[in-house]
């Protein structure tokens, strides 16, 4: 029985971002100009890793990755691994998205992030909880999205004891304003903890 007949997305061989045929979901021209693994800081002083820019192939990677594609992320885990292997990480989280009424974190993140961990050897835990309707940050103007996510963060209850004094990996898709990072960031801090963080691709201010 050819098992790739029944579960086709199970053996996908084809790049997701070219199209080309034969070298995995993300094929290594694509790979070349994708991962080009730098760091900068957030609006709160602290580290920003990000794989890819949000430019031509990276948009293109974000948007198949939001959705559903999740052939990708074995490659974004091993680039993340690459950027953050020499610091100090206590616990990874995910950003909740913007874009739901609820609570929710995206299948891409909730996967990145437990991969990371466990790579890591370290844990991952949902403590971020978004607390507020707010609108989605694509639609906005630059001074729009640094004002959209105020105060639509918590901790869950419970995790100021378990955050005190350590180390915090945030994980998110994209970097634009910093603003939805910042209100993760200050949360974290406002609670004992430090944190660094790591986005799939960064971008600069949108007007």
């Amino acid at each position: 029985m050819d098992i790739s007949k029944i579960f086709p997305f199970l053996f996908i061989n084809e790049c997701v971002v070219c199209g080309k045929e034969g070298e995995g979901a993300i094929c290594n021209e694509c790979k070349k100009s994708l991962f080009v693994r730098g760091k900068s800081n957030t609006l709160m002083g602290n580290p920003l890793y990000f794989i890819t820019t949000y430019r031509l192939k990276g948009e293109k990677l974000i948007n198949e990755i939001k959705r559903g594609k999740v052939s990708p992320i074995p490659y974004l885990i091993e680039e993340s691994l690459k950027l953050i292997e020499h610091e100090r990480i206590d616990i990874v989280v995910a950003v909740p998205s913007m874009g739901f009424l609820f609570s929710y974190i995206p299948e891409h993140l909730l996967l990145i992030g437990k991969g990371v961990a466990k790579k890591l050897n370290t844990r991952y835990l949902p403590i971020i909880e978004k607390v507020k309707k707010v609108k989605s940050q694509t639609t906005l103007s630059t001074q729009e999205r640094l004002r959209n996510p105020l105060g639509a963060f918590t901790l869950k209850l419970g995790a100021e004891k378990i955050i005190t004094d350590k180390r915090i990996l945030i994980v998110d898709d994209v970097y634009t304003s910093g603003a939805t990072m910042r209100e993760c960031e200050r949360e974290i801090a406002g609670h004992g903890g430090s944190s660094l963080s790591l986005v799939i691709s960064k971008t600069s201010l949108l007007s």
